[in-house]
Order: C-alpha cells, then structure tokens, then sequence
C-alpha cells in the first residue's frame, strides 16, 4: 500500500497534460504514464512488488538467471538499486569513481557475484563491495551487446587518457576504487558471450 501511495503522489504532483488529463478522466493510469512520471525509486519498489509472473518476464527478457537456469530477482532489483544510487550521486555532482556500497549494518549485503563475475578473476569475488565495476557489468545485461562494447571502448579510452595525464601510483588508486582490478579485465568483460535482447517477444514470455 506505501508503493501505490508514493506512486499516486507523484502522478499526482505532475503538471504534464495528458497526465493531468487520465487523473481527472479514467478510473486508471496506463502504465507507460506512470513509468515516466514517477521516480526511479518508486519504479524499483513497484517492480519489486510485482506479480513473479511480471519480475521473472523481465529477467528472461534480459537474461538475468542463476547457473541453474532459475531467475535471479536479487540481480534484478540489486543492479537496479545500484544504478539508482550511482544516478544520484551524479545528479548531486559527487565523485562516483570511489562510491561504493558494502551491505546494510556490516552484512555482505553488497556485491551480488553473478556469472559474469564468475567468469572474472577469483579476486572479484573476494570483494564484498559494489563498486563502478559493478555498474559496469549490470549494464551487460541491459544493454545488446554491440552497445556493450561500444560503452566499454569509450570507457577504455577515457581511462587511458587519465592514466597519460596522471602519476602512475594516482591512476592506480582511482582504478582501484573504481573496482577494476587491471586495465585489461574491462577487455574480457567486454568480449563475454552475451545473449540478444530480443523486445519483439517480450509479450509473449
């Protein structure tokens, strides 16, 4: 009841027209109204309290799944939580290359070691704390793998310019923050076999 109560307040709250227009109107808002009203917050705790029909389409649709082959809603809502936390901290100007998370009170709460950590070097996996990296292999589920890439090139080539106009022992330590290991394990990340997103048959799973 608090998700659809926030949801309510904040379509409420908007001065755009046409939702204005369902709230005086219908008896009901279309969903793709209020996926672009209210906040990401409220869309992740709407998610989350969704039918398992819902949250398991979309992790087939993106290919979120356990070695076992069963959905991985912990993935789902985790990765979404952490870019909400890295999309705010931007919002707000802060320093994201050291923002990291470890867990509610001390737990291990953080770092959701999925197969694509699994494919890395055990010492990603020793790690208990989300980092940058983590954004960066969330996005390889969200994204079709030519875009991947493409963000990881640029990615790759931002850092070797740092790394030129730096000391040594700086870029490290920014690298390190940043949960990268080296240089060359973006490289891996990048050529991982990657699944198709395939949109067109959403509706049918």
């Amino acid at each position: 009841m608090g998700v659809i109560s926030s949801a309510y307040s904040e379509l409420s709250k908007s001065q755009l027209d046409y939702v204005k227009f369902y709230m005086d109107k219908h008896t009901s808002i279309p969903t793709w109204i209020m996926i672009k009203v209210v906040n990401f917050s409220t869309f992740i705790n709407i998610l989350d309290n969704s039918k398992t029909e819902v949250i398991h389409s979309i992790c087939k649709l993106y290919d979120i799944t356990e070695p076992d082959g069963h959905y991985n809603v912990k993935l789902l809502i985790g990765s979404l939580n952490w870019f909400r936390k890295v999309r705010n901290a931007c919002a707000h100007n802060e320093r994201i290359y050291c923002i990291n998370y470890s867990g509610a009170k001390g737990h291990n709460a953080g770092r959701i070691i999925e197969r694509y950590f699994n494919l890395m070097k055990k010492t990603y996996s020793r790690v208990h704390e989300k980092r940058i990296m983590d954004l960066l292999i969330y996005m390889k589920y969200y994204l079709q793998d030519d875009e991947f890439k493409k963000m990881i090139t640029e990615i790759q080539s931002m850092m070797v310019e740092l790394q030129s106009s730096i000391s040594n022992n700086a870029f490290d330590n920014i690298r390190g923050q940043m949960g990268i290991k080296k240089m060359e394990d973006l490289e891996e990340l990048k050529n991982f076999p990657k699944k198709p997103i395939l949109y067109n048959k959403f509706d049918t799973y």
